[in-house]
């Protein structure tokens, strides 16, 4: 029994050390996110071709895309080439503001890090 209560306390320890590792990063990025830079080159081409889907416009058009990234301040586009199906699943994050969902997708990744990183032990 000590020993179990041992590992669940070594694991709360860990699980602190990540949020606070978690929380010192976000400290750092949170100012600098910015359309197409690091954290978001990805995540540019979900957040544009949702809206653009949601206004009635062709996601896969490149005008049309290069006119969303570039009014969020891009440097350089980033077409979206997997399927809309994605856009279904994102919903949730995406029908915020473009820095309110990068936000919720960068925690949302690192809590998924976390959870696997728990799963990987069992």
């Amino acid at each position: 029994m000590n020993e179990n209560l041992k590992n669940k306390k070594v694991n709360i320890i860990n699980i602190k050390k990540i949020i606070l590792t978690f929380l010192l990063i976000l400290s750092y990025f949170l100012p600098n996110f910015k359309a197409g830079k690091f954290l978001t080159r990805d995540f540019i081409q979900y957040w544009s071709s949702f809206n653009l889907a949601i206004d009635g416009l062709n996601p896969y058009n490149l005008s049309n895309m290069t006119l969303v990234q570039k009014e969020l301040g891009a440097e350089t586009i980033v077409m979206m080439f997997l399927s809309p199906v994605l856009l279904i699943i994102f919903y949730p994050i995406l029908i915020f503001s473009f820095s309110t969902s990068t936000y919720l997708f960068f925690f949302l990744s690192v809590i998924s890090i976390i959870i696997s990183k728990r799963f990987e032990k069992l």
